[in-house]
Order: structure tokens, then C-alpha cells, then sequence
């Protein structure tokens, strides 16, 4: 077993499971769960949750466990067991739908993807590669995009760590220019460059204040990214198959559909199943 920090998280690494824990931010969604079970028979399936459900309680953390299509024992063992307790924990179904593309052509301008800039009071708009300075504006499209219930303080960090790692990680922004004279970022895009394979990257995210959603935005600052960055590699990206709107933005760019995974997400209470 390996054990490592990530930031504040504790990573626990096993031939069984893939586990993190936060003990500085309980509620923290993305830094307190277990996934990638590969267990070697179904009758363990019991002695690790139970070790798992200790380990968070121990710390008062809730338990969260994501199982995908390549998990062993299957899904519907898993989805079994945790049916067994009753409703110490909620089931979520999901399916995401894996796309690919490569770098949009160049002489694609674009602005030309944005719309209805009366609707804001702006002028005009223009995109820019999101540096530290832009940091707070980062967050506020974020947390306002994703409704984020774990406060800021985690994506802050976050945010700000992959601005320093340069490298691997891009980012663009769109902003409009009101009548007011004011610049305000509206939609950000990531695209994470993989360093051990050249030939990869993953479109990790775009956000839109939804305040500013349905003009064409988020295309621009996604273009823009792809323009500058993708270089020749295959860009994968993921999104859930309930976002119609979102995959028809991807396919305007150029993305095809590769194929779907699914997984179900199992988040515990407090008063989660003790032993």
C-alpha cells in the first residue's frame, strides 16, 4: 500500500482500491472518496467497504465510493451490497459519454461563435490565455458554473496550482467589454497536457457563469484553447449524457463520439452503516 499527500489529502493506493481522504475539508466532494476497486473475489466485498466506512468515520468523514463498468466483482455486486444497508447510503447512475478531436482549424475566428452581446450591456468581447492575475475571476466562474457546495477555499487552490503548473495545464477565458467600461470574465476552458504521453490531452473543463450562458462564449474560449494548444495531439474530453447542449458544443468543434462509461456513485451519510 502506498501512502501519499496530495495538497491536504491523503491518497491510499492498494491493489484493491484507490482512496482519498481530507481531513481539513470533510464535506470536500473531489478529495474524500474511494474508486477503482479491483478486488479478487465478491466475498471481500464486505471486509472493504466496512475497513473503508471506519477509516472515513474515524475522521468524520462521510464515506463516498464511485464503482465503474471495470470494477471487480461487477457493478451490480457492488450496487447489491450497498442495497444491503439500507439507506446508509444513496445510489447515483451515471453514464458519461467519451468524445475525441483534434486541433480546430486555425483560420477559425473565435468570435465568430459569439452572440447577443446587447443582452450583457457589452461592446465587444475577446479571449486570453488565464494567467494568476485572473485568478479570482477563475473561481467565480467556477463556483458559479457548478453550484459548488464545498465552498472556495479548496477550488481556489486548485485553480491556482494548475495556473503554476504551466506546463501541463492551459487555460483560457473569454471576457466581455460592457457600455459601462468594465472587462469581466465570462467562461473559462482547461486542457490538461499529458507529460508522459505527448500524444494526449484532456479537455478537463468549461464553465460559463450562467449569467452569461447561450451566447457562444464558452465556445470561443474552448476554440481558442484548442487553437493555441492541442498541437497534434488527440484531445479526449468526458461529459454526462444528460447535457445535450454541451455535446452538441463539442461536436461544433469538431469532436466525435468514442464511446461511454458508466459508474454509479454510492455517497454516504453520517449516520452511515457502522460495524
Amino acid at each position: 500500500m502506498e501512502m501519499c499527500k496530495l495538497f491536504a489529502t491523503a491518497v491510499e493506493d492498494t491493489p484493491e482500491y484507490l482512496a482519498l481522504f481530507n481531513v481539513d475539508n470533510p464535506m470536500h466532494h473531489q478529495s474524500n472518496f474511494t474508486c477503482r476497486f479491483r478486488l479478487q473475489d465478491e466475498n471481500d466485498i464486505h471486509r472493504v467497504i466496512r475497513d473503508l466506512e471506519q477509516k472515513y468515520h474515524k475522521d468524520n468523514l462521510v464515506s463516498r465510493f464511485f464503482v465503474d463498468e471495470l470494477s471487480t466483482p461487477s457493478m451490480d455486486v457492488f450496487e447489491a451490497h450497498f442495497k444491503s444497508l439500507g439507506s446508509s447510503y444513496t445510489i447515483t447512475h451515471c453514464t458519461d459519454v467519451i468524445m475525441k478531436g483534434k486541433r480546430p482549424d486555425q483560420s477559425i475566428d473565435p468570435l465568430s461563435m459569439v452572440k447577443n452581446l446587447e443582452a450583457h450591456q457589452a461592446t465587444s468581447a475577446s479571449t486570453k490565455t488565464a494567467t494568476k492575475v485572473d485568478l479570482e475571476a477563475l473561481v467565480r466562474v467556477f463556483a458559479a458554473a457548478f453550484d459548488n457546495q464545498d465552498g472556495t477555499e479548496w477550488l481556489r487552490i486548485k485553480l491556482a496550482k494548475q495556473l503554476d503548473m504551466s506546463e501541463e495545464f492551459k487555460a483560457t477565458v473569454t471576457q466581455i467589454h460592457t457600455t459601462s467600461g468594465e472587462t469581466i470574465i465570462t467562461s473559462v476552458s482547461t486542457l490538461y497536457l499529458s507529460p508522459t504521453h505527448p500524444d494526449l490531452a484532456l479537455l478537463q473543463i468549461v464553465a460559463s457563469d450562467p449569467k452569461y450562458q447561450r451566447s457562444g462564449l464558452a465556445g470561443a474560449s474552448t476554440l481558442k484553447l484548442l487553437q493555441d494548444f492541442a498541437g497534434d495531439r488527440t484531445v479526449y474530453l468526458e461529459v454526462y449524457d444528460d447535457i445535450p447542449h454541451a455535446q452538441k458544443l463539442y461536436q461544433q468543434l469538431g469532436f466525435e463520439v468514442a464511446g461511454q462509461f458508466k459508474f454509479f456513485r454510492a455517497d454516504g451519510v453520517q449516520t452511515t452503516h457502522l460495524i
